[in-house]
């Protein structure tokens, strides 16, 4: 993470050397400012968070995500392996085992309804 005053840069290793992914910095928003954008991007149907499934997780040297059925881990050195999951028990395995989330039995069920649409797509 690089930084200038008060902005904050997270980069990752490509094939071109650094990548910018977030740019942030750290005056203090007022929580009014952070509802309406998460309203927003949580329930209109326009949000690309309502319509794929995202997942990252940073784990040691490595950062692991799951764009719908597209699995990918990037390696500190910048190498990127990259799995297409075709099957929503691919996705669910991936899920609990990989990204290490708990899952019930109830959002097993949501994710088996939902999934093949996703991965379709």
């Amino acid at each position: 993470m690089a930084s200038t005053f008060h902005e904050q840069d997270l980069e990752v290793r490509g094939d071109d050397g650094w990548l910018k992914m977030y740019r942030f910095d750290l005056s203090p928003q007022p929580w009014i400012d952070f509802i309406a954008r998460n309203w927003y991007i949580c329930t209109h149907p326009d949000s690309h968070f309502t319509q794929r499934l995202m997942v990252a997780r940073t784990d040691g040297g490595s950062r692991l995500t799951l764009a719908n059925g597209e699995l990918a881990e990037r390696s500190a050195d910048g190498a990127v392996q990259r799995q297409e999951l075709t099957s929503a028990d691919e996705v669910i395995d991936a899920l609990a085992n990989r990204f290490q989330l708990e899952l019930g039995a109830d959002t097993r069920a949501g994710l088996e309804r939902v999934l093949p649409a996703l991965l379709r797509a």
